[in-house]
């Protein structure tokens, strides 16, 4: 017997993460968190995907002054494949940091020693 209830499951979170990414496309954020979610929308069709990766990702949100948001970028970019970072709202100088909860306690450490003055919200 299919369950349709799980399948129905997948279905709307894959819309949603298509819906994300539509939304992060038309305000202009990097092309690396789009693709992000789109790739997750192939993921919900797909237990094996979905479950090797479920507890990988972890999104950070941020505060920084909005004349800092370029140099974060660039050094978090510095930093190797610990994190990508995303501009949500540049007026307000939010971003979104896309890392794995393997690689944050390191990446927090090093944002946080970052001649910026940061803040997680």
């Amino acid at each position: 017997m299919v369950d349709t209830d799980k399948y129905n499951e997948w279905f709307v979170m894959a819309q949603k993460e298509l819906r994300s990414a539509k939304i992060l496309f038309d305000h202009d954020a990097d092309n690396e968190i789009v693709c992000f979610h789109c790739q997750q929308t192939l993921a919900q069709n797909d237990p094996q995907v979905n479950d090797k990766f479920a507890d990988a990702d972890l999104i950070i949100k941020a505060r920084i002054d909005r004349s800092e948001i370029q140099m974060l970028c660039k050094l978090v970019e510095g930093l190797g494949h610990l994190g990508i970072v995303t501009t949500t709202d540049k007026v307000l100088g939010e971003v979104m940091i896309q890392t794995t909860k393997h690689c944050w306690t390191e990446l927090k450490k090093l944002l946080e020693q970052m001649p910026i003055e940061i803040e997680f919200i």
